[in-house]
């Protein structure tokens, strides 16, 4: 039998979504997502 596993679930307190980026004709981010807990820090 396998190991139950908690995922906790921390509140978001950024959340962005479909991001896109370019820079001239260079696409850099296509449609990202990206949810930041409370308490942490994130960079793209």
């Amino acid at each position: 039998m396998a190991d139950s596993v908690s995922l906790a679930v921390e509140p978001v307190s950024l959340s962005a979504t479909d991001i896109h980026l370019a820079f001239g004709p260079n696409a850099v981010l296509r449609g990202v997502d990206i949810d930041v807990p409370a308490g942490t820090t994130a960079a793209v």
